[in-house]
């Protein structure tokens, strides 16, 4: 079957895609002499090219009216959107043009078709040669991706905002900006974007999401990458004005380079509402983090912010609100069911804590652990490193290591808080020094013990289904 497409600016760069009916599928272009291919398509040059399907998540985000009908069958094989964009991203290309390309707006719902390769963002990768990072969009896509000439998506403004100088070494460019918040939902549909390279040390606002208000992120896991960026930095959102996050979880490092930049967060940067709320439930991250003030594993700085069945496991560091699940609970913020394991390091005093740094009067804890050690010159605390205003709620919490000696800094005793005794609360029935460890706790849907300690059912990749109520 032979195809004419005039919109071929460069036919060895031939990248396309199609939408078989139920997802949208990566198309290559090979040499006309290879005979493994189905239709093929004539180039401005009037040089003809074979069409064969490749591994989705192939470099490119081109996509071209096509239709292929098999002889035997008589059916339509393949039917392209053009620019009917599904709201289905399946490459990271088509990810970075989000809220950058009038194809891709940010006011619109999106979700994952597949796993999400973004090798391509991080300039020591072989996938980055050619991408839409080294070369920036006006040299990706001389005529648009949709190679139109002079077509609304062949203007300077977008040529612009994914210069080269914009994207680079600096890698994937975050979503979202002040006054124009990611405000619809982004469903991961349980897939993965993996290996997501940011490097904006100068920059506030970092995650693959900059900014999120009345928002919804669910399903979606992030693997291995790497975010570097300045205050308010995430894995996942910089910051959050409102809206949900659930189901979703990090397992790359969150960092700063040099400073003294704050709140910064495994998973969420700062999430502080006014008059909304925040819910942020069955999320977890693993990797490092790393920063000055307002440090925490999950999220850096929180606010009107409910934290619930959600955890962290990675080591954090900075030099005052330090936690290993949140780093300051402001006013409003509650953590249920909820536990860090990973050590947590800094350095002003009552402000350490294996679980939260500075919990604020209003907030609370309820029905929630910690394992890692936390340290700190001056009295870190076991489970929270301290109060600010001297209250806040606590109730039905643990702690266990065998270095800190008391579960709130400074504080040996503290009422809610309880020093587990291992082989007597974890291994057998018994309780700990101030009480029983698991009173109230629910090991029939939240909690299965795992080698003598509880842990979330749904956890390790898996999402919890909010309809069925059932870990998947």
């Amino acid at each position: 079957m032979l195809i004419c497409f005039s919109g071929l600016s460069q036919a060895a760069d031939c990248r396309l895609r199609a939408f078989d009916g139920d997802k949208i599928e990566v198309l290559n272009c090979e040499p006309d002499t290879l005979s493994t291919s189905p239709f093929r398509v004539m180039d401005p040059g009037g040089v003809f090219w074979r069409i064969s399907l490749v591994t989705p998540g192939s470099t490119g985000a081109t996509k071209v009216r096509v239709a292929y009908t098999d002889p035997a069958s008589g059916t339509t094989k393949i039917k392209a959107v053009g620019f009917t964009f599904t709201g289905a991203a399946s490459h990271c290309e088509e990810l970075q043009l989000i809220g950058y390309h009038p194809s891709y707006p940010l006011n619109q719902d999106y979700n994952l078709s597949e796993d999400v390769d973004c090798s391509a963002t991080n300039p020591t990768s072989p996938a980055y040669e050619r991408s839409l990072w080294q070369l920036g969009y006006a040299a990706r896509f001389p005529d648009g991706v949709d190679g139109v000439p002079n077509s609304d998506d062949d203007t300077d403004e977008i040529k612009n905002a994914l210069s080269q100088g914009e994207l680079g070494a600096q890698g994937f460019k975050p979503l979202g900006a002040l006054n124009n918040e990611f405000s619809k939902t982004f469903d991961g549909k349980g897939f993965k974007i993996r290996n997501l390279y940011i490097n904006r040390a100068s920059t506030d606002y970092v995650g693959f999401f900059s900014r999120m208000r009345d928002g919804t992120i669910t399903n979606v896991g992030f693997v291995d990458g790497r975010v570097i960026g300045g205050a308010a930095t995430g894995g996942l959102v910089g910051i959050v004005y409102s809206g949900v996050i659930s189901n979703s979880y990090n397992t790359g490092s969150v960092n700063i380079a040099t400073g003294s930049q704050q709140n910064i967060g495994g998973l969420v940067g700062t999430a502080v509402s006014v008059g909304r709320s925040i819910e942020i439930s069955h999320c977890y991250a693993t990797g490092l983090v790393s920063g000055s003030f307002h440090v925490g594993g999950l999220v850096g700085y929180s606010g009107n912010c409910n934290i619930t069945d959600s955890y962290a496991t990675g080591s954090v560091s900075g030099v005052n609100d330090v936690g290993g699940l949140a780093g300051l609970c402001t006013t409003g913020t509650q953590i249920l069911r909820s536990y860090a394991t990973g050590s947590v390091w800094g350095i002003f005093p009552h402000s350490v804590g294996g679980l939260v740094g500075i919990l604020s009067s209003t907030g609370s804890i309820l029905n929630s652990f910690s394992t890692g050690v936390a340290t700190s010159p001056t009295d870190p605390g076991g489970l929270l490193g301290g109060r600010s205003g001297g209250t806040g709620t606590l109730t039905n919490n643990w702690w266990y290591n065998e270095i800190n000696t008391a579960g709130v800094g400074g504080i040996p005793s503290h009422h809610g808080v309880t020093k587990a005794n291992f082989f007597t609360d974890f291994c057998g029935s018994g309780s700990g020094t101030g009480g029983a460890v698991y009173s109230n706790w629910d090991f029939v849907d939240t909690w299965v013990a795992v080698g003598g300690l509880p842990h979330l059912k749904c956890q390790e990749g898996r999402i919890w289904n909010t309809t069925a109520s059932v870990c998947e």
